[in-house]
């Protein structure tokens, strides 16, 4: 891997070779703080997923987005507190499509599959996200950085097993068991998906859905 941001060549002066030079713009005095701070995200997101923490430079994130570094730095004063932000934001986006999937799909069945869909969604900013999201895990190991849990997360779970007590599709007891077998499933497959390897993820998903309604597993002692 490398540690650079989608970018060609760059000159010896320091600007894009066949590119006009361009200079670098601050945060303007008109501008939407919070816009401002979704195109940082958005942009260290995409650059963390796919070099890390160590093959990413505050430069190569500030180049990318077309702002100064005194603007990165207003808003994330290190690279560390960028990289804990980004993986909270990451988080937060893939639980947000979470919870438009439980509002469209009633009964677990249909539910789950649809989870599951999300997590292998091509698009670049749920791939972006669900890598950023593996990257932090294994980043935290082998660096200093505290990456929070935001309360989505708990939230949109209980969600899911609470509704599958509620509507008589599982025990009680049971809701801790769907959660880490849901948990395994969605992650197994986003990293099917991203190494293209071991199988399609949606013979996984298939797999899954056919163990729920029962339809899989035609022997039973």
């Amino acid at each position: 891997m490398t540690g650079s941001v989608p970018g060609a060549t760059k000159a010896s002066g320091g600007n894009t070779v066949g590119e006009p030079s361009r200079r670098r713009v601050g945060r303007p005095r008109e501008a939407d703080s919070e816009q401002t701070r979704r195109l940082i995200l958005t942009t260290a997101i995409a650059a963390f997923a796919r070099s890390g923490f160590r093959g990413t430079t505050l430069r190569e994130l500030s180049d990318a987005a077309r702002l100064t570094r005194g603007t990165l730095h207003h808003y994330f004063a290190t690279k560390e507190v960028l990289y804990a932000a980004a993986f909270q934001n990451a988080v937060e986006g893939v639980y947000d499509r979470f919870n438009e999937v439980l509002a469209r799909h009633d009964g677990l069945n249909a539910r789950l599959r649809a989870l599951l869909d999300v997590m292998i969604d091509p698009s670049a900013k749920n791939r972006d996200q669900v890598t950023m999201i593996l990257r932090g895990w294994i980043d935290q190991d082998s660096l200093d950085i505290s990456l929070q849990v935001p309360p989505i997360v708990e939230r949109t779970l209980r969600r899911i097993g609470d509704d599958a007590v509620t509507n008589g599709e599982i025990q009680p007891h049971d809701v801790e068991f769907l959660l880490a077998t849901f948990r395994s499933m969605a992650w197994g497959i986003v990293i099917i998906e991203l190494n293209q390897q071991g199988g399609r993820p949606d013979n996984a998903i298939e797999g899954l859905s056919r163990i729920l309604d029962g339809t899989l597993l035609t022997r039973r002692d």
